[in-house]
């Protein structure tokens, strides 16, 4: 087991820091951002992470194992080839195939961890509600036959795509899974996004505790004994769940009218919201309380002068809503620290 006090963790695909910014307590020892604007934002909002460049860089995993052990690792790919509003070519797009260089790099620091006597890192992965149903469901269940150990890319039940919210279970871990709306962490966005944990086996932590609340999910004899099997199991759907959260309207202070809730924010949209007669776009710090950053968080000095606002909207769009991870990282820490 690992013994620091902090919680030690690392992002990948790392965009402008929403997992840092949801958990500063921790300790963020690197990431991994290529694009130079979320790059910069990383650098003056989270100066102690040490950003290792491109993680398809064949000694990416080497260079991270001399931080030392984690305890997390959440990596948010690009999600243009799951999304039914991009190509969905799913892993034949090299986007897509980011998804599989994060595993890879994933099972060698688990790999490290076990040469050095350490707890294996949890996984967390972040992206798209089309991830799911993404070359017919095809490349979710790749990500799921190679973080449960059984090398092989799983199906879902009777060859269906995969459901909103279920767990997977194999020789090396277990793999929850549920798609949360940001409407309901308190963030004025309609922003459905698919998180997956992954929890060896040798961590004794339960990724439904994580994910799901008790008494939430209805689960049927049939559906138990599917999980006392290790095999696969389909929770009920989402919308069964019982909402949870803060009130959708609570941090909008003011400058945003509070009966609209507005629709997800793209990195190649920007949203118009409607001003009495008037069109116009939400300003960047509309944006920023969107997903639950503070005022200005993007408005930094880049290239020597102010941001603009287009790469402020694109990097917004990109981002993670900050309550989401809150949440997570919230139980995640109540069990780690329960541990130790």
């Amino acid at each position: 087991m690992n013994t620091y006090h902090k919680i030690r963790a690392a992002s990948l695909c790392s965009g402008i820091g929403a997992p840092e910014y949801a958990a500063p307590h921790w300790e963020w020892l690197w990431h991994s951002e290529i694009a130079p604007f979320p790059s910069a934002v990383l650098a003056i909002r989270h100066p102690g992470s040490v950003n290792l460049g491109d993680l398809t860089a064949d000694n990416f995993a080497e260079r991270a194992q001399e931080f030392g052990p984690i305890d997390v690792m959440i990596a948010g790919t690009p999600c243009q080839s799951f999304s039914i509003a991009g190509s969905r070519k799913g892993l034949a797009d090299p986007r897509g195939n980011i998804m599989l260089q994060a595993i890879n790099i994933y099972q060698k620091l688990c790999e490290y961890a076990d040469r050095q006597g350490y707890s294996r890192p949890l996984f967390i992965w972040e992206n798209v509600k089309g991830a799911l149903s993404a070359e017919k469901g095809t490349a979710f269940g790749c990500l799921l036959g190679a973080l449960a150990g059984y090398g092989a890319t799983l199906s879902g039940q009777k060859g269906q795509v995969w459901g909103s919210a279920g767990v997977a279970s194999g020789p090396e871990a277990s793999i929850g899974w549920r798609v949360l709306n940001a409407e309901f962490f308190g963030l004025p966005q309609r922003r459905n996004r698919l998180f997956a944990i992954c929890c060896p086996h040798s961590t004794q932590i339960d990724s439904t505790a994580l994910l799901f609340e008790p008494g939430a999910m209805p689960v049927s004899p049939e559906t138990q004994a599917r999980l006392a099997s290790h095999s696969l199991a389909d929770a009920e759907r989402t919308d069964r769940l019982k909402p949870f959260g803060i009130d959708s309207h609570s941090n909008l202070k003011g400058l945003i009218a509070t009966h609209h809730v507005f629709p997800c924010l793209k990195a190649s949209k920007i949203v118009e919201v409607c001003n009495g007669q008037r069109i116009r776009r939400i300003t960047p710090i509309e944006a920023e309380r969107c997903q639950g950053f503070p005022d200005n968080y993007t408005n930094i000095l880049f290239n020597g002068t102010e941001a603009r606002d287009a790469p402020r909207y694109h990097a917004l769009g990109n981002s993670m809503p900050v309550p989401v991870l809150r949440w997570l990282f919230g139980r995640i820490e109540e069990v780690i620290h329960a541990q130790r």
